[in-house]
C-alpha cells in the first residue's frame, strides 16, 4: 500500500527521543537518506493488513565485505536502527528485529529454514494523547553480539504483526521506505549501474507463521521506477561506513552538495549512494561519488578514508605488531594503490569526504560501463602506547 509520508515530519522529529534502547554502531545505510511512502506489503491486493510478515534489506556481499569482522572470518552483528510507524499509537503491538541467512539452494533469497535470531519487541506506550498517529525512529543495540560467517549476503529487517482487528491503515504498524517512484515526490534515482543490481532492487517480503517462513519471499519491485527500499540499517561492535553521493536531485533534496544530515550532505541511500549518476544517466545528473565514515567510539579522533580499486588481505589490524592489540576489524583495501582522505571524526561519530569529478572523468566513466570505487575508513587513536584503531568493511560504489 502506498502512503505519502511528507505530513510525518514533525512527527517523526518529535518522537526520535524516544527511540528504544541505545544503538552500536550501524553501517550508516539510513544516515542520509528521505523516505518516499510508509510500507505495508501484505496488504496488496486487499486492505486490512491480515499476516505476520518479515520485510527485508538485502546486504549484498558484492556491496560490503569484511564488515564487523572480528579477524576469524566471523561478522559480530549488535545493532539496528529502523523506523515504524504506528497509525494509531493507543494499541500497543509488538514487532521484531530480524537477520537471516542466504538460502544455499536459492541465492539471493533468505534461508527457508528460519532466521538467524528474532528479537521481538514491544512498541512504546501511548505518548500523545490526540495525536494517535505516531512515526518512531528506533535503536536497538543488544549483546552479545551474534557472530555469523562473514563475507555471505544477510537478509536483515523488521516483523509485523497483523493489524489490530485487521484493520489497516486505521490501526496497526507499517515501515518507511525509498522509491525511484516520481509518484511519491520524494524518490531517490539511482545512475546505470543500478540495473546491473541482481533482482533490480535490495528489499524483499515473506509472509511467516510461528516466527518461520510460510510462503517464498517477494521482491519489492525492481524495474525503474519501481524500485522499494527498506529503512533500516544493522551494524555490530566495529566501525560502520558506506558509499556517498553528492547529487542534484530536486526531488530527493538530502542528497545535494551542503544540505540534508551530513555536514557536505549527500546521500547513503543504496539507490544513488552505491549507484550515483555520474554522468546524466537520468537527463541533468552530475553526481560525486564520496564516502561516510561512522564510529561512535571514536569521537574527536583522525579518520583515514581510502579509495581504490582493488583489494588485499584480510589482514587483521589488531595481529600487526605497530597497533594497540585492542584495535578491531581489517585491511581489506590495497591502500598503496588508493587515494585518501583526511578528516576528524565528529560528535555524532561521522567524518566524509567528496570526490570531485572532471568533465574528462565523467566522459571516461560513461564509455566504459563497470568501474567500480571500493572504499574502507579506518580511525586512530594516538592516546596510547600504540596506535588502536577500528576500520569499517570494504564498500563498492558503482559508476
Amino acid at each position: 500500500m502506498r502512503i505519502p509520508v511528507s505530513g510525518l515530519l514533525a512527527l517523526v522529529v518529535a518522537s526520535s527521543v524516544l527511540a528504544q534502547g541505545a544503538p552500536n554502531n550501524v553501517i550508516g545505510l539510513s544516515r542520509a537518506v528521505q523516505t518516499s511512502r510508509l510500507l505495508r506489503p501484505d496488504v496488496l491486493p486487499a486492505p486490512g493488513g491480515t499476516a505476520n510478515v518479515d520485510v527485508l534489506n538485502r546486504l549484498d556481499v558484492t556491496d560490503y565485505r569484511h564488515y564487523d569482522d572480528d579477524g576469524l572470518g566471523n561478522m559480530q552483528i549488535a545493532a539496528m536502527e529502523t523506523a515504524l510507524n504506528d497509525a494509531n499509537d493507543l494499541t500497543t503491538e509488538n514487532w521484531s528485529a530480524v537477520w537471516y541467512g542466504e538460502d544455499p539452494g536459492n541465492p539471493g533469497r533468505p534461508n527457508p529454514s528460519g532466521p538467524l535470531i528474532r528479537l521481538t519487541l514491544q512498541m512504546p506506550p501511548p505518548q500523545f494523547p490526540g495525536q494517535p498517529n505516531i512515526t518512531w525512529f528506533m535503536g536497538l543495540g543488544f549483546g552479545p553480539s551474534l557472530s555469523i560467517p562473514n563475507n555471505q549476503r544477510i537478509f536483515y529487517g523488521v516483523g509485523l504483526p497483523p493489524a489490530p482487528g485487521q484493520s489497516y491503515p486505521n490501526d496497526g504498524l507499517s515501515l518507511l521506505s525509498i522509491t525511484d517512484d516520481p509518484a511519491d515526490g520524494t524518490y531517490d534515482e539511482p545512475g546505470r549501474a543500478m540495473f546491473f543490481v541482481p533482482f533490480g532492487t535490495y528489499s524483499q517480503w515473506t509472509l511467516t507463521s510461528s516466527g518461520l517462513p510460510s510462503a517464498p519471499s517477494t521482491y519489492l519491485g525492481g524495474t525503474p521506477g519501481h524500485r522499494e527500499l527498506l529503512y533500516c540499517d544493522m551494524g555490530g561492535v566495529g566501525a560502520g561506513g558506506t558509499p556517498i553521493a553528492f547529487t542534484n536531485q530536486a526531488n530527493y533534496p538530502v542528497s545535494g552538495p551542503g544540505g540534508g544530515a551530513m555536514g557536505l550532505g549527500g546521500t547513503t541511500s543504496a539507490f544513488s549512494g552505491l549507484h550515483p549518476d555520474v554522468f546524466g544517466w537520468n537527463p541533468g545528473r552530475q553526481d560525486d561519488p564520496g564516502f561516510l565514515f561512522y564510529d561512535r567510539q571514536m569521537m574527536g579522533q583522525l579518520a583515514l578514508m581510502f579509495c581504490g580499486f582493488s583489494t588485499t588481505g584480510p589482514v587483521p589490524v589488531a595481529a600487526l605488531p605497530i597497533f594497540d592489540p585492542n584495535s578491531f576489524g581489517v585491511i581489506c583495501l590495497n591502500t598503496s594503490a588508493a587515494v585518501s582522505f583526511f578528516g576528524v571524526i565528529d560528535t555524532n561519530g561521522f567524518a566524509q569526504c567528496q570526490v570531485q569529478l572532471s568533465p574528462a572523468t565523467r566522459a571516461f566513466v560513461q564509455a566504459n560501463a563497470g568501474i567500480d570505487l571500493i572504499w574502507q575508513g579506518f580511525a586512530f587513536d594516538f592516546s596510547g602506547a600504540q596506535p588502536l584503531v577500528h576500520t569499517s568493511g570494504c564498500t563498492r560504489q558503482h559508476l
